[in-house]
């Protein structure tokens, strides 16, 4: 029976979807995971304005809440840019994939939007992409913000997303390949993208979520990556 039993874990253990395969995707190993459980869980991030984010309990889960209705964001960009960013700390990441659930938690017309930052070089030099309600020049692209106001790379996008209801949760997945230059945005499908582009403008850097001006909240964050450098945020404030 011993030995039956030793095999059996054996097999568990090394069968694929099974044991630690959640734990490594084609997109590298998971190299940080957040559902905000814990009270320190904000300790991760520094912000460009950190009184505009906070813990908060929504229903059964946790999330990192950011926004502020009574007042605007102290943030001032060296560019045209988002206001509310909060950053993962001390990860370094080129390619990756990153998911996390997301309620976009204000009614401002076409414009009401979610941003997610990737290769965050410094505050003057990253992507981001914006999630609107309906797609212009200025909303629903991918950006880049380059040592000047961002502007607007997608390829191929959609006309907009449908927020829907303050408080519905939208899962989102960011797929990054740095040597083909591949930025890849999908919403709830996690088959079909609504936004791709190619640009190799920026390399390795930090990894956020926020928003222009608007307010929203983000929970059950994992990011995958093939090569991590572990290195402090020389920007940004923590809580």
């Amino acid at each position: 029976m011993k030995r039956f039993s030793f095999a059996l874990i054996a097999m568990l253990l090394l069968s694929p979807g099974l044991g630690c395969a959640a734990d490594k995707t084609d997109s590298g190993d998971l190299v940080y995971q957040q559902d905000f459980a814990k009270a320190d869980a904000l300790g991760d991030f520094v912000f460009a304005s950190p009184d505009d984010f906070r813990r908060v309990k929504v229903g059964d889960r946790w999330a990192m809440e950011y926004g502020n209705d009574s007042r605007k964001s102290e943030y001032k960009p060296p560019h045209r840019s988002p206001l509310y960013i909060g950053l993962i700390r001390d990860i370094k990441v080129a390619s990756f994939r990153l998911e996390y659930d997301v309620q976009q938690r204000s009614q401002t017309g076409n414009h009401r939007d979610h941003c997610v930052f990737f290769n965050f070089e410094d505050p003057a030099n990253f992507f981001y992409t914006h999630i609107a309600k309906k797609s212009d020049p200025h909303a629903h692209q991918i950006m880049n913000v380059d040592d000047a106001p961002r502007k607007a790379i997608t390829e191929k996008g959609t006309d907009g997303y449908d927020w829907a209801s303050m408080d519905q949760w939208h899962h989102v997945k960011v797929i990054r390949e740095a040597d083909s230059g591949l930025i890849a945005i999908y919403v709830n499908d996690m088959d079909t993208p609504i936004m791709t582009t190619h640009s190799k403008a920026h390399d390795i850097g930090y990894v956020g979520f926020g928003s222009f001006d608007d307010l929203g909240r983000v929970s059950n964050i994992k990011l995958w990556a093939p090569k991590v450098i572990r290195e402090n945020a020389p920007f940004f404030k923590q809580k």
